[in-house]
């Protein structure tokens, strides 16, 4: 048991692979601090997956985040777990209104732009920034802060 414990640490460490649940940053990263605004959604699926993702917007404040629909009402609130040290970064949102679900995703900040692929709950992490079956790509722009 010590040995297949101790493979597998030696390959998460080789690999860069991080363990469910651990290994996630104290705090989540001040760059992802704020209010975003949706600017384009890749998605596979119906087209009302597809909608405009421009009347969203996701606030992320401490280690907690909410996501509202284009009329105001909250499409999800929960917490975010993230691992900025792997690459592309790793990002977990954990849904509380859904029995503590987990949408895992990976996250890239660049240009002024969060671009996130999310898979579906329940699904694995994804690997790459591309829409499929069970993973959408998100891309969100800071709002600037208000005085």
């Amino acid at each position: 048991m010590v040995r297949k414990t101790s493979l597998a640490f030696v390959a998460c460490l080789v690999f860069g692979f991080a363990v469910p649940g651990k290994d996630f940053d104290k705090e989540v990263p001040s760059e992802l601090q704020g209010t975003w605004t949706g600017r384009q959604i890749s998605a596979a699926g119906p087209i009302e997956k597809q909608a405009a993702l421009s009347t969203h917007v996701l606030t992320i404040t401490g280690n907690g985040f909410t996501w509202n629909k284009f009329n105001g009402t909250v499409e999800d609130t929960g917490k975010l777990e993230v691992r900025s040290n792997q690459k592309p970064g790793q990002i977990d949102f954990v849904i509380k209104a859904k029995e503590e679900l987990r949408k895992q995703g990976i996250f890239e900040l660049k240009d002024g732009s969060l671009t996130l692929c999310l898979g579906e709950y329940g699904a694995e992490r994804p690997k790459q920034f591309k829409a499929g079956d069970n993973t959408s790509v998100y891309i969100w722009t800071k709002k600037p802060k208000t005085k």
